[in-house]
């Protein structure tokens, strides 16, 4: 980060703009670090036992969720400024007939592909054939399957919570 925000004040050259970054850096962690560190440890000494954790875990999560709003609201003004007098449907074309977007695009299709591929999916999507060659009746390895991913499913929340 700290390299980055280098290269990043080295490459703009005003030095009145550098220094203003730099107060302004400054100013943000003296003032986000102590809240940041004070809150969620206020906020524990404070709640009965049994919903510390999770109240500490959910001013994490409202946290997050702000920041994450708030990027979806940046990129959707940029992404405005960007499309003036384009709509979706031009937009979309242009995935498949400009050489330089149409590569981006395959290389991100055949990275989507590839994760899927991968882990637990590829579990998740031959469960059935897996079952079934292990011995069981079609009948079986379908609901062994859906149990599969219902286990997947319901030990989702714990890792949410």
């Amino acid at each position: 980060m700290a390299a980055t925000t280098g290269s990043f004040i080295f490459y703009l050259g005003d030095r009145r703009l550098i220094v203003t970054i730099q107060v302004c850096r400054l100013l943000l962690g003296l003032g986000m670090g102590p809240k940041a560190s004070t809150s969620p440890v206020y906020a524990a000494e404070n709640t009965p036992a049994n919903i510390r954790g999770g109240l500490v875990m959910s001013w994490q999560l409202w946290l997050q969720a702000a920041r994450d709003l708030f990027y979806v609201h940046r990129q959707l003004v940029e992404e405005f400024k960007v499309m003036k007098g384009s709509n979706y449907a031009s937009r979309f074309f242009e995935l498949f007939t400009i050489p330089r977007v149409r590569r981006a695009t395959l290389a991100s299709f055949v990275v989507m592909i590839a994760q899927q591929m991968c882990g637990i999916n590829i579990i998740a999507f031959y469960s059935s054939s897996i079952f079934s060659l292990a011995g069981g009746t079609n009948k079986q390895a379908l609901l062994a399957s859906w149990g599969f991913g219902m286990v997947n499913w319901v030990f989702a929340f714990p890792a949410v919570w």
